[in-house]
């Protein structure tokens, strides 16, 4: 039985049009319906709403084009607000969640405070561990702990421990799920009797290693995963974006991504390139990601935001076989990367007190990120690309390469621009002989303070 404060909630909810009739429904029919009955505000019992799976995050984009559709300034401004409210609020929560379930396993000496520290900053933010049995086979799918840690585990038993063996056994029937699940797949692929499987067995087998061994090719750049990743990164913002916009004076939409396509996809590191049309207050723009493995070597993949020139001049000159076409010899794609940040490394240690460094901390003004950055997009020297074979000085030690690079410009985000840019320069690299290391040569000081003016002109024009 809830009580009649709950149902004014509910009521309330759907008479704004955040949430349905239907949900309204379905939360007062839930088992643990009673919950709400003790919480105050709204943003609270739709927290509870979307932790059932009753609300879901596209709902709370639709009933926001439904308040925007219905009401004026002040009204929306009050009803959206509930919306932020309730957004920052499961965030905060499904974090405590993850951190208990983490916690839980530290108490069942699965895993060291130590390691705890370690891993909680690279929980991803769409993450939610259920519970600790899941957070264990989590942590050695992603690396975290090694899988024969966890065979240990499950070998050696809980040792009388009653909340290991909860966690055990949790892990167990997850493994039971998954050979059900891989069975399910298998019989559908040759379907009848099992004894019949034997007449095919090399093909069971090379199923078999492709889903387990072989990394899986990233998805494709309209895949439905990777829309509902875009639309989820950039729900917030939007939310934050609309409540501004309804303010007296104010005058913005919501962002708007469209026209996804693909732009290559190298193979081998399994990374895809995508570029799509990012519109906000009817003004078009470029925008790129990519969609890449979260880690080497792992199955599941992360969209990360990405300069549409960079990721134009990468992925769009490819091999028929996917491998890079520009790589910088002899020098090599790697070892320009390093030898051109270590060069401007020194010239900024140099050149710029600690006060103008920028940090991975360090705001960025300009239009809105709709998909997560890489540690190293944060640098200030975030992509480096060799745009064409590089040229000989000498024989051996010296040539020169065409770089395309993006930057982070610590003077243009102090200004409030838009601080990602792109230069672009002929660059030469040298070692003292044929197999030492690649370093800038004399002169990288001045054309790389041209290359950085020209970026800035180019930027401040646009």
């Amino acid at each position: 039985m809830t009580s009649d404060t709950t149902i004014a909630g509910l009521d309330t909810l759907q008479s704004i049009g955040i949430i349905t009739a239907g949900q309204r429904r379905r939360a007062l029919a839930d088992p643990g319906a009673s919950e709400v009955a003790a919480m105050d505000s709204m943003s609270d019992q739709l927290v509870w709403m979307i932790q059932r799976d009753i609300v879901t995050p596209d709902d709370m984009a639709h009933a926001c084009t439904r308040i925007e559709t219905s009401y004026g300034e002040e009204e929306g401004v009050r009803h959206l607000e509930i919306i932020s409210e309730t957004l920052a609020k499961y965030l905060s929560v499904r974090e405590q969640i993850n951190r208990d379930k983490l916690g839980t396993l530290v108490s069942a000496a699965l895993i060291t405070q130590a390691e705890l520290d370690r891993i909680l900053p690279h929980l991803p933010q769409e993450l939610l561990l259920e519970s600790p049995g899941e957070a264990l086979v989590w942590l050695a799918h992603n690396g975290h702990i090694s899988g024969r840690r966890l065979k240990t585990f499950r070998r050696d038993g809980a040792g009388g421990d009653v909340r290991r063996t909860a966690i055990l056994q949790e892990v167990e029937r997850l493994d039971r799920e998954y050979n059900d699940a891989k069975t399910a797949y298998l019989r559908a692929l040759l379907p009848g009797p099992v004894w019949a499987w034997i007449a095919v067995p090399m093909l069971a087998f090379s199923v078999y290693i492709w889903h387990t061994v072989t990394p899986s090719a990233a998805p494709a750049c309209t895949d439905s995963d990777i829309s509902r990743t875009l639309d989820g990164l950039m729900l917030r913002a939007s939310i934050d974006q609309r409540i501004a916009a309804m303010r007296p004076g104010a005058d913005a939409t919501l962002p708007r991504v469209s026209g996804i396509k693909e732009v290559g996809y190298a193979s081998e590191p399994r990374i895809r390139g995508c570029k799509a049309t990012l519109t906000i207050d009817k003004t078009e723009t470029p925008y790129a990601f990519t969609i890449e493995p979260s880690a080497p070597g792992k199955q599941d993949f992360a969209v990360v935001g990405a300069s549409p020139v960079i990721v134009e001049a990468r992925f769009g000159h490819l091999a028929a076989d996917g491998k890079f076409i520009n790589t910088a010899e002899p020098v090599g794609r790697a070892a320009a990367e390093r030898a051109f940040r270590a060069g401007v490394e020194r010239l900024m240690s140099s050149a710029l007190p600690a006060g103008q460094r920028l940090t991975p901390e360090s705001p960025m003004s300009g239009i809105p990120k709709l998909a997560t950055s890489s540690p190293e997009r944060s640098r200030e020297i975030a992509e480096v690309e060799p745009l064409a074979p590089c040229r000989e000085i000498a024989a051996g030690t010296a040539y020169s390469c065409r770089l395309l690079v993006e930057r982070n410009d610590p003077l243009l985000a102090a200004i409030g621009r838009d601080g990602s840019t792109t230069l672009e320069g002929d660059f030469v690299f040298e070692r003292d002989d044929a197999t030492g290391p690649w370093h800038m040569a004399e002169g990288f000081d001045e054309a790389f303070v041209n290359a950085v003016a020209a970026s800035r002109i180019q930027s401040l024009t646009r």
